[in-house]
């Protein structure tokens, strides 16, 4: 779900203390999560239920978040809490856009996918069949890996973001252009995790990779095949991946909480992920759910190509019931349903979107905060509450 290490973080975080200054937004006597709500009753799944939850994380220590519920039994439901901008003192919206993170693989997977049904790219074929040798020949396994093992996580390929150098090059620069070439130096050298297919490894590189095979067999930047083939047609007016516009006007400020030090770092204009296709997509909860039901729906696939996407390796650490993954879809095993979909994570955004097929329910969960505090109440408490209410109308906070 992270999008980068803690470590490099760690680093990171003591640039960003001489570039950004920091805003006061949290200290160590705000209320923490067994301070704030309790037991709230709601057999009806009342959408009231829904907004006493987000008030009850941003009560917590979140600085802002979205969600939105689709479910057959009230409709559609969004709503928000908290602010979109810390310092500015503007409150966020249900309407609001953010940074998504690693939900873009979802995007590029679905491209990728798109690709091998018009005969394009074969997903057992070897990356080196589409890319020059010199560009794969200095990342471990990128000479032998498939496209498949890229899609999956199991190509042991190198994570880049987990080279404590590319943070600090990140947060030195923070308007930087990364272009995938750039990142995969960051990859370079590096010896594998382990042979193709043998373990699942969560490596952003893959995602590198696949975006520069989705250029090679299209001439296209993977941005503008995206939008051209998943963005325009289902109409996300509020879905971005723009590299000549990685910021667009709206976009919610991001904060880092990465100590128990009192306030938040901004890192809005931190360029990690900004411009790769393995965490650029900017999208509000409104359009994420359009994508799940269109993906779900069969509007972008092939039953045959989206059943492939379900073809799930073990993750061997889970993260909060994510134990398996497919062909660029997360699977969340939950005590009331399984869901399909990603998770995204990156400096100062959390983000989660997951169809649950069972019960048609559609989950979106946006928030502008990450690390500390802000990961722990999304992790161990929000995402949890919120499954609660849907499924059972009510939550124990």
């Amino acid at each position: 779900m992270r999008f980068v290490p803690f470590i490099g973080i760690l680093i990171g975080c003591v640039v960003l203390l001489f570039v950004s200054p920091p805003v006061s937004a949290l200290d160590d006597t705000s209320p923490t999560p067994a301070d704030v709500g309790g037991n709230r009753s709601n057999p009806d799944m009342t959408f009231e239920a829904y907004q006493s939850l987000l008030d009850d994380a941003v009560a917590a220590g979140l600085p802002g978040v979205i969600m939105l519920v689709d479910a057959p039994e009230h409709g559609r439901w969004t709503g928000a809490s908290g602010m979109r901008d810390v310092k500015g003192g503007i409150p966020m919206t249900p309407g609001d856009i953010s940074r998504i993170g690693s939900v873009s693989k979802l995007f590029t997977a679905v491209s990728v996918m798109m690709l091998a049904e018009e005969g394009l790219i074969a997903l057992d074929d070897p990356v080196v069949d589409y890319l020059p040798p010199e560009v794969v020949s200095e990342v471990g396994n990128a000479g032998i890996a498939t496209i498949r093992q890229l899609l999956n996580h199991t190509s042991g390929i190198y994570n880049y973001t987990d080279n404590p150098m590319y943070t600090i090059a990140a947060v030195a620069d923070p308007r930087r252009v990364w272009s995938m070439e750039t990142s995969l130096r960051y990859a370079a050298g590096k010896g594998a995790y382990s042979k193709p297919g043998d373990a699942f490894h969560y490596a952003n590189t893959n995602y590198l990779l696949l975006g520069m095979i989705v250029e090679e067999v299209t001439g296209r930047h993977p941005a503008a095949v995206i939008t051209e083939r998943i963005i325009e047609p289902l109409g996300l007016e509020q879905t971005f991946y723009d590299p000549d516009n990685p910021e667009p006007e709206g976009v919610a400020e991001g904060y880092m909480y990465p100590f128990r030090c009192g306030f938040f770092i901004p890192t809005t204009h931190v360029s990690l992920g900004h411009y790769t296709p393995d965490g650029a997509v900017i999208s509000s909860a409104g359009d994420l759910c359009e994508l799940l039901r269109a993906l779900f729906s069969g509007d972008l696939l092939s039953p045959e190509s989206f059943d492939e996407m379900q073809t799930w390796v073990d993750v061997p650490e889970p993260e909060h019931g994510r134990n398996g993954y497919g062909l660029g879809l997360r699977r969340w095993d939950t005590p009331f349903d399984t869901g399909m979909g990603h998770s995204g994570g990156m400096p100062g955004y959390l983000a989660e979107a997951f169809s649950f097929p069972e019960h048609d329910v559609t989950y979106i969960l946006l928030v502008n905060g990450s690390l500390g505090r802000v990961s722990k109440i999304v992790d161990e408490r929000l995402n949890a509450a919120a499954m609660e209410a849907i499924f059972t109308g009510e939550y124990d906070w």
